[in-house]
């Protein structure tokens, strides 16, 4: 399903300096501006050092939309307190599945339990007033392994305090 794999270009995490810099040019142009953190990799493999550039991003560059797109596998609940301090306006989930079976299907390699566990702690703490602001998104693109549980998703996810989106 992610075509990151077939990337050529060469993999790693922008320099903070850099991403500095660029963040402080578009709030200068357009404070607006939706800006996503991460693109074609996982930002949790690098820990929570992702928290120094959403931190930037909110609080010194004063960007008003800060997104992040994830599969949370390797998200910790011990970085909640990070994650509500850095500010970040949107996470979107991609979990495309209802079951485990259906899970190992389209995100081979991924842990469905950890998944669904980092989202439960995620929707906890927005419960209890930690994440005020997050919309928490959880993501079903509907494929053919997992077209049969789109309705499933649906009835499991909603009224959890998440925007379903498929």
């Amino acid at each position: 399903m992610c075509p990151q794999p077939k990337l050529t270009r060469a993999k790693g995490i922008m320099d903070l300096d850099l991403y500095r810099r660029l963040t402080q040019e578009v709030a200068a142009h357009d404070p607006e501006t939706e800006v996503w953190a991460t693109i074609m990799g996982e930002v949790f493999l690098h820990k929570n050092r992702v928290f120094d550039y959403l931190t930037f991003a909110k609080k010194e560059a004063k960007l008003k939309k800060v997104y992040l797109n994830s599969n949370l596998v390797l998200f910790r609940e011990e970085w909640m307190d990070q994650l509500a301090e850095s500010g970040l306006d949107k996470i979107t989930v991609g979990l495309d599945a209802a079951t485990e079976a259906t899970y190992d299907k389209v995100r081979v390699g991924g842990d469905f339990r950890a998944v669904e566990n980092n989202i439960r702690a995620l929707l906890k703490a927005k419960a209890a007033g930690q994440l005020p602001k997050l919309e928490i998104v959880l993501q079903f693109i509907v494929q053919d392994e997992n077209q049969h549980e789109e309705e499933s998703f649906k009835k499991k996810w909603t009224g959890s305090g998440a925007t379903i989106k498929i």
